[in-house]
């Protein structure tokens, strides 16, 4: 997913002008926390945060869930930015963000996709957790 022309982009080509940040960013960091997790027995930590903070993982799984938790605050920041906004709404209109900020995303973005790729290889071909 990308922002183009104030556009987003989605990665099968499909365009709008709003964004599900909870969808596209939260959600996905918070399920992949959930997988780790549950890995990492007992599941004792409920915060995604924290769970992310706990994960363990080698092949540079620290910096993949240290930039995971920036995302992740950040994507935070646009959900209640937007949800105080519009009441508890969770889409943003990246055309209205500064560039800063659309900067700011596309940069978490970038990391809630490195997280997805490394739970992916993690857990690929794993038959018992």
């Amino acid at each position: 997913m990308t922002f183009f022309r104030g556009l987003v982009v989605e990665l099968n080509g499909a365009e709008g002008n709003t964004l599900d940040i909870q969808r596209y960013a939260l959600q996905p960091v918070e399920d992949a926390a959930r997988v780790f997790a549950i890995a990492g027995r007992p599941v004792s930590v409920t915060n995604t945060l924290d769970r992310l903070r706990s994960a363990t993982g080698g092949g540079g799984g620290e910096i993949v869930f240290r930039d995971a938790r920036e995302a992740f605050l950040v994507a935070a920041l646009h959900r209640a930015r937007a949800g105080f906004r519009n009441r508890g709404n969770t889409v943003i209109d990246p055309s209205k963000l500064s560039k800063y900020e659309q900067r700011l995303l596309k940069t978490a973005f970038q990391s809630i996709r490195r997280l997805l790729e490394f739970t992916s290889s993690t857990f690929i071909g794993a038959t018992e957790l």
